[in-house]
């Protein structure tokens, strides 16, 4: 997906179809974050959030009609708004390092048919952020809150691990700067005590992780980054694409 058009490839990404946009359904706007999954049934669910010029963001779910290449509006993943509201709110600054309190869904389905969805929620992307968790028993028709991961860092990366554990990985925007990561062993109810991946970052921004299981409870992961060890440093170092495995 690239915003509202919908490319499919059959051969692993070497060719592409014609662009197919999507509908509004009625949404202001749509924004796309390469985030699906494949129900046993065969639907396919594409996490999306819905914004007002920039704020009031609103994670949802776009389900398939057809097998995979028209899509349509099926729910909304969290309330309208947040009853705490300890992350709204435009405080004189832009959209872009405002206060959002849910957004960035990412989806995993696991063996029992619930589907978790970690959101970024977030005081300012310089640093002040977080993960949760929310969970459908009923193939993302329906949603509630689940877990928060962590104090601090997101968007997080939810990958399952052969042993059942879950494991979410996410960007750590205050020094020190990097990438970290928690262990869930209850389907995502409740998280373990932070690991640390790597703690190099030259400044907070990086992240963006996705995971994935290499070999029974070895975790591989890649993100962008920037690095205090690069001679350029411009506000941490040259922007890139890093990897790293690690043993949970």
């Amino acid at each position: 997906f690239g915003g509202r058009n919908l490319q499919v490839s059959k051969d692993a990404g070497r060719t592409w179809s014609a662009p197919s946009p999507q509908p509004l359904d009625g949404l202001k706007s749509l924004t796309s974050l390469s985030s699906y999954l494949v129900r046993p049934d065969g639907r396919c669910l594409h996490f999306m959030y819905e914004t007002d010029n920039g704020w009031n963001r609103r994670p949802l779910v776009f389900g398939s009609t057809d097998g995979g290449t028209e899509f349509r509006f099926m729910s909304f993943i969290t309330p309208t708004s947040a009853a705490d509201g300890n992350a709204d709110g435009t405080y004189n600054t832009t959209a872009a390092y405002g206060g959002h309190r849910w957004f960035y869904p990412r989806a995993l389905l696991l063996p029992s048919g619930r589907i978790l969805c970690s959101l970024r929620c977030q005081r300012d992307p310089q640093g002040t952020m977080w993960s949760e968790v929310y969970k459908s028993d009923d193939g993302g028709r329906t949603w509630g809150f689940l877990s928060r991961i962590n104090d601090f860092g997101s968007p997080a990366s939810l990958v399952r691990l052969t042993d059942g554990r879950i494991v979410a990985v996410y960007g750590y925007r205050l020094p020190n700067y990097g990438i970290r990561a928690a262990v869930s062993e209850d389907g995502g109810a409740t998280w373990g005590n932070e690991l640390i991946v790597r703690d190099d970052g030259g400044s907070w921004d990086l992240g963006y992780p996705n995971a994935w299981e290499v070999s029974p409870g070895k975790v591989g992961c890649i993100y962008y980054f920037n690095s205090k060890h690069d001679p350029l440093q411009i506000t941490g170092g040259k922007r890139h694409i890093a990897r790293s495995i690690f043993t949970v």
